[in-house]
This record gives C-alpha cells, structure tokens and sequence, in this order.
C-alpha cells in the first residue's frame, strides 16, 4: 500500500523532537506550573469581581455623601436620623421598640 502524504506528514511531526518539546512546554505551563491557566483565570475572576464592589461601594459613597450633606445643617434631621437608626431619646421620653419575628 503506497503510503499518502498526509500520513507521511504525520510521522514526521510525531519523529520532530521540537514537537514534543513544545507539547511538554504547553502541559507545565498550561497545568503545573504556579500560574497555570486555571489560577490566572481564576484571579482574573476575583479582580472582575472586586471591580464590580469597587463600582458598587463608589456609588454608595456618593449617596451617602448627599445624604449627609441633607443633615449636615438642619438640626431637625439630625434628630430624625438619630432616632430611627441609632434608636435615641429624648431625657424625659421612654422608648419602646417592637420587633415581629416570624414563626414557620
């Protein structure tokens, strides 16, 4: 049977020493090596995501820096504020807080 050159190709890849070399170079630097594919992908994951918070905790940094701009000077809202969030009285006021806690 006549051989084809295709098959004839192939062997002589198989034969090349340089092919060899370069499969053994891609296995440890796609799989052994300390950045292999999966850590580099799995970093570049987590920096997506911390850019997502950065982005998140940026714009609640602007709301909130108007928010306080509000209180900054109207003393009536800073009573509201601290009544409501840090539960605050007045010297001669009883405070009552009700919770509901659901049951299943």
């Amino acid at each position: 049977m006549p051989k084809t050159k295709q098959s004839s190709g192939f062997i002589k890849l198989i034969k090349n020493k340089y092919f060899y070399v370069t499969i053994i170079f891609l296995a440890i630097f796609l799989f052994v090596s300390n950045n292999n594919l999966f850590f580099t992908l799995g970093l570049k994951h987590e920096v997506n995501k911390l850019h997502d918070q950065e982005s998140e905790i940026q714009q609640q940094i602007k709301d909130d820096s108007i928010f306080f701009q509000g209180l900054k000077g109207n003393p009536e809202a800073i009573e509201r504020f601290g009544r409501e969030q840090y539960l605050m009285s007045r010297d001669d006021e009883d405070l009552f807080v009700i919770t509901s806690s659901e049951e299943e």
